[in-house]
């Protein structure tokens, strides 16, 4: 569920601040389908005032449809949408700790294009047609999206507080997309949401797969050194001493 996912990540953020020494964790998850209303959205003038125009059906028809609940996030972004098949990844790090590819520290613009960057290099990896997955790098386009078109692949939303980052991208690779239905992804008119394996006719490379190079990918972009861990495991500090 969505809401055990955000305890762990809090969890894990709690860790990192209390441990200066320590750089950041990273969470893989694939959430149950829920709608993700990230904290730039207005809300919605008349009837229900916690709900923002972006969600187009109500909660009633949502959960029959698609078996889905509405969550409000504190992250960046305006409102998107998780479900089985897609890769989410949260990293958790403090930004002052990491020196990014080219920088004594890692500014949060400059963070957002390091995730951006992870996506299109992992999809890349899977060679054609996933290396025309390119980075949005505009205002308002973060994410990655098909080269020349206006499919999107992947959503980019992150939150910084006292310099730990959290929440992080979805990356979609073999999901269900109806749900996309119900809310204008990301605030933009026009914009098709899209999967690995909807660009390549209904087939593609499996969870596990995409998740373990996005993991990579977003260490190396970072100037992080990923070790693996039990995700079964108790997450504390000695754990986490040397990712």
């Amino acid at each position: 569920p969505y809401s055990v996912g955000l305890a762990q990540m809090e969890s894990a953020a709690a860790v990192v601040k209390a441990t200066p020494s320590l750089a950041g964790c990273l969470l893989l998850l694939e959430h149950l389908p829920v709608i993700s209303v990230g904290r730039r959205l207005r809300p919605k003038g008349g009837g229900d005032d916690s709900l923002p125009p972006d969600v187009v059906l109500s909660p009633e028809e949502i959960a029959k449809q698609f078996d889905a609940e509405i969550h409000v996030s504190p992250r960046g972004g305006k409102v998107t949408c998780h479900m089985p098949g897609q890769v989410v990844a949260y990293p958790i790090v403090n930004l002052r700790a990491l020196p990014g590819k080219s920088s004594a520290t890692l500014g949060v613009r400059e963070y957002v294009h390091a995730l951006e960057d992870a996506v299109s290099q992992s999809c890349a990896s899977f060679d054609a047609p996933f290396d025309r997955v390119k980075p949005g790098r505009e205002p308002g386009r973060e994410g990655a999206w098909v080269e020349g078109t206006q499919r999107k692949i992947a959503s980019v939303g992150v939150r910084v507080s006292a310099g730990i980052a959290t929440h992080g991208v979805a990356l979609n690779v073999s999901n269900d997309l109806r749900l996309f239905d119900a809310v204008v992804p990301c605030g933009l008119e026009g914009v098709t949401m899209t999967s690995m394996w909807n660009e390549n006719g209904g087939s593609g490379p499996t969870f596990d797969d995409v998740a373990s190079k996005l993991a990579c990918a977003i260490a190396d972009n970072i100037g992080a050194q990923p070790v693996w861990l039990d995700a079964a495991a108790e997450l504390d500090a000695s754990m986490l001493e040397n990712v």
